[in-house]
């Protein structure tokens, strides 16, 4: 027995173990990484689901009023110099009234991925993008925490195509933040152009055309200056060619724009 279990076994006559081991987790917490406390009270705790483990060794308290963090708070503990972004950040946006179990966080610090009860927190580690990205500060549960742009979340979705929903949902989003005006086209073109990346600019303007019906120049420009071909979403089989964009589709192109003004 280590002396922190002594520790704690000393005061079982007046407060249970799990007990004091709950109140030192508030007192410290709410976020608390490799806790000085018995590893069966924190199975205990988790088990009865008073407490979240994030990860090995990283353990999620409630606050003074006995409340657990929301996911978007405890993003920002975990990665405060770091921002969510994706279909998450979309989302928050209000450009869908869908929901999403993962959550991507672009990260300023290496680190392994978390689960939030039945979510998941995807961290991955980019240091220049955490500090270049455009972003917005969102209070969440008294937490400061960096939500990207829409602009910055779709690029994102585009140069990081894992981050990416299923294509129905990413053009659905485009179309209403562009008739919104909650994505500004002008700042999408600028990421997409500033990363210098044709096979991004052949993503960006398609999809641009599908949702905007116009075509951009820049980013065309852009797409035609290699002759490759890029995948839409890497994962999803191609069925169909965009020949004027030099993109593999996981539908016809017809297809994909009578998809659009359905939605």
């Amino acid at each position: 027995m280590t002396s922190v279990d002594n520790a704690f076994e000393a005061g079982l006559t007046r407060v249970p173990v799990t007990e004091q081991a709950m109140e030192w987790l508030v007192a410290h917490g709410p976020l608390v990484a490799s806790p000085p406390l018995p590893s069966w009270a924190l199975e205990r705790l988790v088990k009865t689901e008073r407490i979240l483990r994030l990860r090995r060794g990283v353990y999620l308290a409630p606050t003074s009023d006995g409340l657990l963090p929301s996911i978007e708070a405890t993003i920002g503990l975990l990665a405060p110099g770091g921002y969510i972004t994706g279909y998450a950040a979309l989302i928050l946006h209000g450009l869908t009234d869908q929901d999403t179990n993962r959550y991507n966080v672009i990260s300023d610090t290496r680190q392994g991925n978390a689960r939030y009860g039945q979510r998941s927190i995807r961290l991955v580690w980019s240091r220049a993008r955490a500090a270049s990205a455009h972003t917005v500060h969102r209070e969440f549960d008294e937490v400061s925490v960096r939500l990207a742009t829409p602009a910055q979340a779709v690029f994102d979705c585009l140069s990081l195509p894992s981050l990416a929903p299923y294509w129905r949902e990413l053009v659905l989003v485009i179309r209403v933040g562009l008739q919104s005006r909650r994505l500004r086209r002008k700042e999408l073109t600028e990421l997409v152009a500033k990363a210098k990346s044709p096979s991004v600019a052949r993503r960006a303007g398609f999809l641009l055309q599908v949702a905007g019906g116009s075509i951009d120049e820049q980013l065309w420009t852009l797409a035609r200056r290699t002759h490759d071909q890029t995948d839409l979403l890497p994962d999803i089989p191609a069925l169909a060619t965009s020949r004027e964009w030099r993109l593999r589709l996981p539908v016809t192109e017809l297809e994909l724009k009578e998809a659009a003004r359905e939605l």
